[in-house]
């Protein structure tokens, strides 16, 4: 690869996983293929705790969302960034 191809992808994410991958995929969905080699998303992006005293949403690597991007992300070979995912693992939420 001679040149490496970042896209960054802004959005306003909310505290609704679902609603938030939607946008996610609606963003990839808008890119041809190859038109990147990585696209970035900002942190949070799958969950922004709104309320105070609420507690943090963390995700498990097996989650299906991620494989619904990893799919994507496969047939249309380029990598996905989503930054500061908070992940569910044995020993706590990192």
């Amino acid at each position: 690869m001679d040149t490496l191809k970042v896209g960054i992808a802004q959005i306003t994410s909310a505290d609704n996983v679902n609603e938030n991958l939607k946008v996610i995929m609606g963003l990839l969905e808008t890119l041809k293929p190859r038109q990147a080699n990585l696209i970035c998303f900002p942190e949070n992006c799958l969950y922004l705790r709104l309320k105070d005293g609420e507690p943090i949403l963390g995700f498990e690597l097996s989650d299906p969302l991620f494989d619904q991007i990893a799919k994507w992300a496969r047939s249309n070979e380029t990598s996905v960034h989503l930054g500061s995912v908070p992940l569910k693992l044995q020993h706590g939420l990192f």
